[in-house]
């Protein structure tokens, strides 16, 4: 049979190829060359199905066709004996196609991984430019950091130095007071031994020489002595000292030198440019110095809290040495004031319900206070509160009027504090009126 016989079908993964026009499958033979495959049918035509082993075995959908049936490629290499098999051409062609398609695929992987690494590649330059980015705004988080702990030492060392350099004047100056104390506790003595051998001596040249009958005013010789006598020097005087709280801050009474300011200040007066240390609780605070007429002003230094003080002003001039010291009490608040109306005025089991329009009320408050009391907003009244904390009033006519009253009780310490309290009285004076008894019409019988 010539090659004009042969028809040729190249097949591919999901190739069909139809021969139902050459008769049915049975009958038919099969034989492989290389990857081709070979198929005789009943009528004597060949076909050559190139690459039907290849795509077979790799169990794709190649299928060939005929008139009364399809038969898949696998099913047809199955029915292929072996000897019709070119074993040598096989080999070589399922090596060069398994080369192929390996290439083929390497190709794909070598792109598919290309891309996969490009993508990893950009993640890590965009996580490297994050990572960069986080690194320096933790560096300058760091530096503003150092700075600002480098500053808080310089702060702290700075408060220190001048904590340091007013402890070393105060002590300095304590010394300096204590050696001038010294010193002229030590001239002063000297000096009065030198004035007491003075007169002894003058004493003793007295009454050794006899008056000088020849002057006509009877002096003695000793009067020479008296007239070279050498001055000794002065002594250094205790100097005045004042100290008080200034009006400003002066909360309560002018001389009750009690306050309800926190970091109060003072006044006082002394010898024209004198240095004066204020000490509080034995503790010098600080330094004023004094005006050309003596005059000095101080504010505490901080804030005190509530109680009693003890302050000391020490002042040091040219001529001389002083000192003063005051007591004053801080009070900043006061105890919040209370009322009630007295037994007698009030009506059992209503609060703040009287029969009448002068009734008593009786409260408490901090000891020693003074106490406004209000009726809608207007004064009326001003009592003080005794040494336990109790005080009373008892309403004038005309204070309180029929119904309800707004009272407001306002208690002021001694030192200017406030504090206040609101409730109600109510007046009802009106009786009630009287029962009447009568007989209904069922029960009158007359």
């Amino acid at each position: 049979m010539g090659n004009k016989n042969i028809q040729k079908f190249f097949a591919d993964q999901n190739s069909v190829i139809d021969l139902s026009s050459l008769g049915n499958a049975k009958g038919a033979k099969v034989s492989l060359s290389g990857p081709d495959m070979n198929i005789t049918t009943p009528r004597g035509s060949v076909i050559i199905v190139n690459g039907a082993l290849y795509s077979s075995i790799k169990g794709n959908n190649l299928a060939v066709k005929f008139k009364d049936k399809t038969i898949t490629g696998s099913k047809i290499l199955g029915s292929v004996d072996l000897k019709d098999i070119q074993l040598e051409r096989i080999d070589s062609s399922l090596v060069d196609a398994a080369q192929v398609e390996k290439k083929g695929t390497g190709k794909q992987r070598s792109k598919k991984e290309n891309e996969e690494l490009k993508k990893q590649l950009d993640d890590a330059e965009n996580a490297k430019k994050e990572a960069d980015k986080a690194k320096e705004e933790a560096e300058k988080a760091k530096e503003a950091a150092e700075k600002a702990l480098n500053e808080a030492f310089e702060v702290q060392n700075a408060s220190k130095q001048m904590e340091e350099m007013l402890q070393n004047f105060l002590a300095d100056n304590v010394a300096k007071d204590n050696l001038a104390q010294q010193n002229d506790a030590s001239q002063q003595n000297t000096q009065a031994k030198a004035a007491q051998a003075l007169k002894q001596n003058d004493a003793e040249k007295v009454l050794a020489q006899p008056i000088n009958k020849n002057t006509s005013t009877g002096k003695s010789n000793s009067s020479k002595n008296e007239e070279n006598q050498f001055d000794a020097e002065p002594v250094k005087e205790e100097i005045k000292v004042t100290l008080a709280l200034a009006a400003e801050s002066n909360s309560g009474s002018k001389d009750d030198s009690i306050t309800n300011f926190t970091k109060p200040q003072f006044v006082g007066s002394t010898a024209p440019n004198a240095t004066i240390i204020i000490k509080i609780n034995g503790i010098a605070v600080g330094q004023a110095v004094a005006d050309s007429l003596g005059n000095f002003t101080f504010t505490a230094p901080e804030t005190l809290a509530d109680g009693t003080y003890n302050l000391e002003a020490e002042a040091k001039a040219a001529d001389g040495n002083g000192s003063t010291k005051l007591v004053i009490t801080i009070d900043s608040v006061t105890d919040k004031p209370t009322f009630e109306l007295s037994p007698e005025s009030s009506v059992s089991g209503h609060k703040g319900l009287t029969p009448t329009l002068t009734p008593s009320i009786v409260g408490t408050a901090e000891e020693n206070a003074k106490v406004d009391i209000y009726v809608d907003n207007k004064l009326v009244a001003s009592v003080d509160v005794d040494k336990d904390g109790n005080w009373s009033y008892e309403f004038k006519n005309n204070e309180l009027s029929e119904g309800e009253n707004n009272i407001k009780v306002v208690a002021v310490d001694k030192a200017g504090n406030k504090n206040e309290t609101t409730d109600s009285i109510i007046a009802d004076t009106t009786p009630p009126e009287k029962p009447t008894l009568e007989l209904d019409d069922g029960s009158d019988s007359g």
